[in-house]
């Protein structure tokens, strides 16, 4: 016998299916928000790596066995029944343990009701805080190389990317460049709201930014 009728199945997992009226009809295709994203480097490394057996570097995939306890403890929250839809922001105690973590490694006190978070990785973070502060027609700033999700969700969110290049070899920051590019008033730049001095990390320089660049004043906003 069956756990769930058929009739339930479309219903458990938000499928609408419509019933077949006459012959099939094709569906019209729908337009892309993004017709001129195609495949990421990411997907194209990896389908390479796999295709050559080849140590991929592009992506983080784990090739080992989690550790014991690890497993102990998401058999024991499932077995506990923590595997419910959670508030919005997170669950409390996960949004706690992050807050701790932050004072204790970065010295960043941070407020677990009002200012965190948790999403699905960070790519989703990403689109999130991109949608909640950029506006149509507004202007962002991403240092190349970037990671290419930024530019989907400004675009998606009605602004424009403004791409500047960090420079060679050190992915350094131009200020010129930067002093520049906030003359046409672009309300953020990437990585790091609002530029004004250090920056966190960039998939390019894994540090937050040189001496030089700490001691850089940054680009004033124009009056």
């Amino acid at each position: 016998m069956k756990p769930y009728p058929d009739s339930w199945l479309p219903a458990m997992f938000g499928v609408l299916l419509l019933p077949s009226i006459g012959a099939c009809q094709r569906v019209k295709p729908l337009d892309s928000k993004l017709p001129n994203v195609g495949t990421t480097i990411f997907t194209l490394m990896s389908q390479l790596a796999e295709l050559h057996r080849a140590v991929n570097l592009s992506q983080g995939f784990p090739d080992f066995r989690p550790p014991p306890v690890l497993l102990e403890l998401v058999d024991r929250c499932l077995s506990e029944r923590y595997h419910q839809y959670a508030l919005m922001p997170g669950s409390m105690p996960l949004r706690t343990a992050i807050a701790t973590k932050l004072a204790a490694m970065y010295d960043v006190a941070a407020d677990p009701v009002t200012e965190i978070t948790v999403t699905s990785g960070a790519t989703e973070a990403i689109f999130d805080a991109i949608q909640a502060v950029v506006r149509r027609d507004d202007e962002v700033i991403v240092f190349d190389p970037c990671y290419d999700s930024y530019e989907p969700s400004i675009t998606l969110a009605g602004g424009r990317a403004i791409h500047l290049p960090l420079t060679q070899p050190d992915f350094g920051v131009d200020w010129e460049r930067l002093r520049a590019a906030f003359g046409s008033d672009p309300l953020a730049s990437f990585e790091g709201p609002r530029v004004r001095g250090p920056q966190p990390p960039h998939p390019a320089r894994p540090d937050l930014c040189g001496t030089a660049d700490r001691a850089h004043p940054g680009p004033a906003r124009p009056a």
